[in-house]
């Protein structure tokens, strides 16, 4: 529920983008401020759970979120880019937040379940890609103006998610900042795999990121491909995105951590592969999908590795870093996708991903022997 925005942005962020903004090439930008929103939070959000706990910053995020669907259904109403903008940088902060849930879980577990913990957080996202899309389309004549009424509904999900936090309890070990010494500090920032860690997550993301947020403009407005093919091809890769939850904490076993990063830098390959040779409707799905596959396991096996990387450091200084770093490639990535695609085509943009998937790949196998990659590394 509480990442059901998102896919409903990813949807209709650039078409409602394509109608308000001054300029064609501007129609991503809602989405590419959504994610330097989350670049911006995502710095700050780990002090603020260290101060005030992870419950009460998860809280204040979902009433903020409820508010905020009722700022974008104005801008929309009032045809007022500025201000669809500024409600999309807001829900890109709070998409900032809601990336700490899989943290908060695999504070609940043993450091060797920790990645099937994350990998159920990410599951329930196969209901979100399946909500916001839907919810946007109930929505879309609900007022009198188009796409009001989808955010109107999302404002739905925030409340459900208000009464659920009712429920959660932060794991004790949460609550409290392991000391850190500034040796600790530095140890991890020269650990090599930490690196490999925050890359496979910024990585992953952003070049999800770059292809994800161009598609809805290449299918429909370049490719023709009618709204309901987008709609679903969106559902799809984000279903995709979370879908192999149920068995990547099983591939890390059978595979190690370093094995499901380079699985998910074949996916991508054999994406990119797809779509810069098929732009049938198949064409971009099978695309789709295999991006979203790829970004799984990459994240997952990155989460999977950064709590193995800073041993007895600040957690929420090392989690910092790595969001930090995450969601601001991201928004690079998101804010090129629409010059890209105007410069160089749909396929151009697609061979252009495979340039940070060799560096992922070189760090992977430079720093092979390190100890660390290893599941039971704590027991």
């Amino acid at each position: 529920m509480s990442n059901a925005a998102i896919p409903l942005m990813v949807f209709l962020g650039a078409l409602i983008g394509a109608e308000l903004a001054p300029d064609p090439t501007l129609a991503t930008a809602p989405i590419a401020v959504m994610v330097v929103g989350t670049a911006l939070a995502a710095g700050i959000v780990p002090s603020l759970m260290r101060r005030f706990g992870r419950k009460a910053v998860f809280v204040f995020t979902a009433t903020a979120g409820l508010l905020n669907c009722a700022l974008l259904a104005f801008a929309v109403q009032s045809a007022s880019f500025p201000l669809f903008l500024c409600g999309s940088v807001v829900l890109g902060m709070s998409a900032a937040v809601v990336q700490h849930y899989r943290f908060a879980a695999m504070e609940q577990v043993p450091l060797h379940q920790q990645a099937q913990a994350a990998s159920l957080v990410l599951l329930a996202g196969i209901g979100a890609a399946f909500v916001g899309p839907e919810l946007a389309v109930a929505g879309q004549e609900l007022t009198g103006t188009r796409y009001v009424g989808s955010f109107l509904l999302i404002g739905f999900c925030y409340i459900v998610v208000l009464i659920g936090l009712q429920f959660f309890v932060p794991a004790a070990n949460a609550e409290s900042t392991p000391a850190e010494s500034n040796t600790e500090g530095r140890s991890f920032l020269h650990e090599p795999l930490f690196w490999c860690a925050v890359a496979s997550g910024a990585i992953g993301y952003s070049v999800m990121s770059f292809v994800m947020t161009a598609t809805p403009i290449s299918m429909h407005h370049i490719h023709g491909h009618s709204l309901e093919t987008t709609k679903f091809t969106i559902q799809s890769h984000i279903a995709a995105m979370y879908l192999p939850s149920l068995f990547s904490g099983w591939l890390i076993g059978r595979l190690g951590i370093r094995g499901l990063i380079l699985l998910g830098v074949v996916a991508y390959v054999l994406s990119t592969a797809v779509a810069a040779l098929d732009t049938s409707g198949a064409g971009f799905w099978t695309a789709l999908v295999l991006l979203g596959v790829g970004w799984n396991f990459m994240f997952v096996a990155g989460t999977t590795l950064l709590p193995r990387t800073y041993g007895n450091g600040d957690p929420y200084r090392a989690q910092t870093i790595n969001e930090f770093t995450i969601f601001s490639t991201q928004a690079v990535a998101s804010l090129s996708a629409g010059l890209v695609l105007n410069a160089i085509g749909w396929q151009g943009m697609v061979i252009v991903s495979l340039a940070p998937l060799a560096l992922i790949s070189l760090m992977v196998l430079r720093y092979r022997q390190r100890p660390g990659w290893q599941l039971n590394r704590a027991g």
